[in-house]
């Protein structure tokens, strides 16, 4: 069954969401997915929201609920979109393969717009990776941070094929072709090549986190051990700027960049008192935190549910915009 996933090569990913999508995989099988082009979210105020959720993989899949080519896809929309004048990328994944996520790095550097990342809860490894292409990271009190890292697994079944009554002769031209085929064996220098390539593509990982979080080659080196971080030692160790709310985000965030139909325009925001959130950017709060989640693979009600009851008070603000008469 698991063979008709497009599981190869070297990732860059927590262990545990990977192992939940292969275990859903198990109990039900390769199922049908919607692969339609995803809405995303524009704020009044011309702040456009890019969702990095789930497992992610290069390609569509009925288990990632967005992969690079739909992200790079939806960026490039968003570069031309007169509507959008920066672009927020809210973070809650773990990571997933390295193929396909540098491709998504550099649009996000070459983007044009204004680009802040929030973790929420989740950011790590490719997650990470993509966050560090931002200009600012912000992220909650309690997110997941860093995995800085790469790995690639083989397994070599020949013991137990052996054990089995089965030869596998594998006919190659080349010494390292048909590497990892079942039941053949894996050699110490199959291994040391295998090193070699997670190695190159967990340097293209370091060259990311040291350029957008300027840090020096050694610096990051010392945190490059695959740990994760909480919040506010995140933050100590500079992995991201600050452990905010999402919705000071979205306030200060609205002040940067250029009005909404202008565009090509980068540029740094200066502090400021946001002053309290109006009973419309409340609304559109929660609009957006619905929106999110639907990305992600939830049903409308589901998707409202979960905002609800993570963002109360937003709730009460667009259920009074939508119903009047509510009190």
């Amino acid at each position: 069954m698991l063979d008709t996933l497009d599981l190869t090569g070297p990732w860059a990913c927590l262990i545990e969401p990977l192992q939940g999508a292969l275990e859903a995989a198990k109990r039900i099988g390769p199922v049908g997915y919607s692969a339609a082009r995803r809405s995303y979210p524009v704020m009044s105020d011309g702040t456009a929201v890019l969702s990095v959720s789930g497992v992610l993989t290069k390609r569509d899949s009925w288990f990632s609920p967005a992969s690079y080519s739909q992200l790079r896809s939806e960026l490039g929309q968003m570069k031309t979109d007169n509507r959008v004048a920066r672009v927020l990328v809210h973070v809650d994944s773990g990571g997933g393969q390295t193929m396909g996520l540098f491709d998504l790095v550099s649009d996000l550097q070459a983007a044009g717009k204004p680009t802040w990342a929030y973790i929420e809860d989740v950011g790590a490894s490719a997650a990470f990776a993509i966050a560090c292409a931002c200009d600012r990271i912000y992220a909650n009190r309690s997110a997941v941070i860093g995995s800085i890292g790469t790995f690639a697994v083989l397994q070599d079944s020949s013991k137990a094929a052996k054990n089995l009554g089965i030869k596998v002769h594998v006919i190659r031209a080349g010494a390292h072709k048909g590497v990892g085929v079942p039941g053949a064996e894996i050699t110490s220098e199959h291994l040391e090549d295998m090193q070699r390539i997670v190695n190159q593509l967990n340097e293209q990982f370091l060259d990311v986190v040291m350029r957008g979080r300027r840090m020096s080659s050694g610096r990051v080196e010392t945190i490059a051990t695959g740990q994760v971080w909480i919040g506010e030692e995140a933050a100590r160790l500079g992995l991201i700027d600050g452990v905010r709310s999402l919705d000071s985000v979205f306030r200060e965030f609205s002040a940067v960049g250029s009005p909404a139909g202008q565009t090509g325009i980068r540029a740094e925001a200066t502090p400021y008192d946001p002053g309290p959130l109006t009973e419309t950017d409340q609304a559109e709060l929660f609009e957006a935190a619905m929106r999110l989640n639907e990305t992600k693979g939830m049903s409308r009600f589901a998707a409202a549910a979960k905002a609800q009851r993570k963002y109360p008070e937003w709730h009460e603000a667009y259920t009074r915009r939508h119903n009047p008469a509510t009190v």
